[in-house]
Order: C-alpha cells, then structure tokens, then sequence
C-alpha cells in the first residue's frame, strides 16, 4: 500500500504543471521593464498614424538604445518572450502589471522612448 502512494506522489510530482523559467531567460522584472518601454517605443512610432516612421531607422535606435541601458539584447528578449508565450498563465500575469504600470503611469520620466534623437 505504501509503494502505491509513493508512486502516486513522484507521478504527480513529474506531471506538475509548474515549470521553472530557465535561466538564461531575462531576469522578470527587467523583462517587464523591457516590455514597458518596448510600448512606449511603439506607440511613438505610431503617434499621428504615420506608417511611415513605424521600422524606420528611429524605431530601431529606439530599440538598440533600450536593450543597450537594459544589459540585454534583442535575442535575448526574443527568447524570454517566446517562453512567455509557452507559459500564457506566467505571461497574462506578467502583461497585466505592464498595462496597470502605463494605466498608473508608473513609468520612469527618463524613459528611453521618450528621449529625443
């Protein structure tokens, strides 16, 4: 009786749903703050509906400038994103405090989607 339990208990163990992050993915909070500015960058490309400045060279040093002052790369937060996404539970959780921080405007003064280049 005691070996059924036991393995009962190491098969729902193996068969938990929670997955430790890897650790090469960015650290989540400055992957929340990535995506914080990350919104801002866009919503600067998109102001007054101008398609044309949307990818353009000001977009890109945008980006460059963020991964650069974050210490992280825009491979790295491709990958961390693409684990969000396997993990919707982890990353609904995550969006949602992005999207309450910009309703709260609980973003730095000094962003970099804000400086002008």
């Amino acid at each position: 009786m005691n070996i059924r339990w036991s393995l009962l208990l190491v098969l729902a163990c193996a068969c938990s749903t929670e997955e430790e992050a890897p650790h090469d993915l960015i650290p989540r909070d400055r992957f929340k703050t990535l995506l914080i500015e990350a919104q801002l960058i866009e919503a600067r490309a998109n102001r007054g509906g101008r398609p044309d400045v949307q990818g353009g060279a000001e977009t890109v040093a945008l980006y460059d400038t963020l991964f650069r002052e974050q210490g992280s790369t825009e491979a790295a937060f491709k990958s961390t994103y693409a684990w969000y996404v396997d993990h919707p539970v982890e990353l609904k959780a995550l969006l949602e405090e992005v999207v309450g921080d910009l309703k709260r405007g609980e973003v730095a003064a000094d962003s970099t989607s804000t400086k002008d280049q």
